[in-house]
C-alpha cells in the first residue's frame, strides 16, 4: 500500500522569512519582555523555513542562554562560572 500525505505545510515565502531574520537579528542583549515576544515569532517563521527545531540566543552578562523551539516555547539556561562561587 502506498504512503500518501494529504498535508504538506507550506515554507514561508523568502521575504517572510529575511522579514523574520531581520527581526531576530534586530533584538539584543539585555532582553525584554517584548524583546522574548519578537524573538518568538520571527523564530516560527526562521525555523520553518530552515527546516530546524530550535535556535538560541545568549546573554553573556548574565551568562543565559536562551532556547527558542518551533513551538514556541522559551526555555532559559543558566550556567555560572565555578569562579563566582555560587
Amino acid at each position: 500500500m502506498p504512503h500518501t500525505v494529504t498535508h504538506h505545510p507550506e515554507k514561508p515565502n523568502n521575504d517572510d522569512f529575511l522579514s523574520a531574520l531581520e527581526r531576530w537579528e534586530g533584538c539584543k542583549p539585555p532582553y525584554t519582555s517584548s524583546d522574548i515576544r519578537i524573538c518568538v515569532t520571527a523564530v516560527k517563521t526562521i525555523l520553518k523555513h530552515q527546516g530546524q527545531s530550535r535556535r538560541s540566543k545568549y546573554e553573556k552578562d548574565s551568562y543565559l542562554r536562551i532556547d527558542f523551539s518551533k513551538a514556541g516555547k522559551v526555555t532559559f539556561y543558566a550556567e555560572y562560572p565555578k569562579k563566582m562561587g555560587v
